[in-house]
C-alpha cells in the first residue's frame, strides 16, 4: 500500500472543482516610455513600479464541503487592497517622453 488515506482521492477530486491553493502577486504598475537611439529612431520600453505602501486586509471564510462520507474545507477569501505608488519617483525612473495614457496596473494570481 502507498501510505495514503482513503480521504486523499477525494480531495484532489474537490480541488480539481476548487480553485486550488492560489497565490497573489502585485500590484505592480507598468510605465511605458521611449528612449531617442543615437540613430534618432525612438524604441518603447517599460518599467514596472510596486507600490510605496501596500496595505492589504480581508477575510478568510471556512465552508465544509461533504462527499461520501467525508468532509473537506475550503476557503473563500475576501480581499481588499489599497496601496499609494510614488509618482515622484516614477517621473524620475523614466524619460519624460512615457505613455502614460497606456500606463497599467496589473496584479498576477497563481494557481
Amino acid at each position: 500500500m502507498n501510505g495514503s488515506k482513503p480521504e486523499e482521492p477525494l480531495k484532489k477530486e474537490v480541488a480539481k472543482a476548487w480553485a486550488g491553493k492560489q497565490q497573489v502577486a502585485g500590484p505592480v504598475s507598468t510605465i511605458p516610455y521611449y528612449k531617442t537611439m543615437a540613430n534618432g529612431d525612438k524604441q518603447w520600453h517599460s518599467k514596472n513600479f510596486l507600490p510605496e505602501t501596500l496595505n492589504l486586509s480581508g477575510n478568510l471564510l471556512p465552508e465544509k464541503l461533504e462527499r461520501s462520507i467525508y468532509e473537506v474545507t475550503v476557503y473563500d477569501a475576501q480581499m481588499q487592497v489599497d496601496g499609494n505608488f510614488d509618482l515622484a519617483l516614477i517621473q524620475q525612473a523614466v524619460s519624460t517622453d512615457t505613455g502614460m495614457e497606456k500606463a497599467y496596473l496589473s496584479v498576477e494570481l497563481a494557481i
